[in-house]
């Protein structure tokens, strides 16, 4: 073998054992709110489905924020599963009693122990960054502001991470209606974000919205909409009510408000 061939597998091999491990497939990414109303607070989940990472990257898009809690409330909680049997953890996040806006208590369980509680500092503030890592396991996080999308940067030990639940709790939506997209390394998902009172989906709320929900009480051929959108009174319920505060509404009677 010539020095020159032996030269060139050295560097091959340099070159394997440097290169970057190929990144995991996702399977599914899914983000969804249990209120996608304009400026409303809601708890969201994100579904994670991969062939096992151990580093990913989510965006997360101008306009959302966050909502500081009350003492001892659940701010998060995340469930992972890994590649072999029993290869499960479960970390939740609670507001700190004594400090609910500044901290968090950080609680880690898997199959056979409990670690924690240890407590980080969290900045709920837009653009605000939050760091959270313990042993093998990173969590840096950046919150949007109403012009520049945040990030969600996880690294973890081990084998991978298959499956991953994130609930979020006390999430801000944004205040403008659109369909706001959530990236996890090329992958989205997509939110609509709404306008209470905005009954026929056109982005607006207006004297078009008032009749739009009285043809469609009528049960007028091609008159659809949602709760979200038409239920304005607080009762959960549509109906007549719902045409007559809209109205009122429009028209600026004191105590009105969507």
């Amino acid at each position: 073998m010539t020095n020159r061939t032996t030269i060139m597998i050295m560097l091959l091999a340099v070159v394997m054992m440097t290169a970057p491990i190929a990144s995991a497939t996702i399977n599914v990414f899914d983000v969804t709110a249990d209120n996608n109303v304009s400026g409303a607070t809601s708890n969201y989940t994100v579904q994670l489905n991969t062939t096992g990472f151990n580093s990913l990257n989510i965006t997360i898009p101008a306009g959302f924020g966050a909502v500081a809690p009350a003492a001892e409330a659940l701010v998060a909680r995340v469930d992972m599963w890994g590649e072999g049997p029993g290869d499960y953890m479960n970390v939740t996040f609670t507001a700190n009693s004594s400090n609910p806006s500044t901290m968090v208590d950080v609680i880690a369980c898997d199959s056979d122990d409990q670690m924690g509680p240890f407590f980080r500092t969290v900045n709920y503030t837009a653009g605000g960054v939050t760091d959270i890592s313990k042993g093998d396991y990173m969590a840096n996080l950046t919150l949007p502001t109403t012009e520049a999308d945040g990030t969600l940067n996880l690294s973890v030990g081990g084998d991978g991470i298959t499956n991953m639940t994130v609930t979020l709790y006390s999430v801000k939506n944004p205040a403008t209606a659109a369909t706001y997209t959530f990236n996890a390394d090329g992958n989205t998902s997509g939110v609509t974000i709404i306008l209470h009172g905005d009954v026929n989906g056109d982005n607006d709320v207006n004297v078009g919205d008032v009749t739009y929900l009285a043809r469609y009480l009528a049960d007028w051929a091609g008159y659809d909409t949602t709760v979200e959108r038409a239920e304005v009174t607080g009762d959960n319920n549509v109906n007549v009510g719902d045409v007559t505060y809209l109205a009122r509404y429009l028209a600026d009677w004191a105590g009105y408000v969507l």
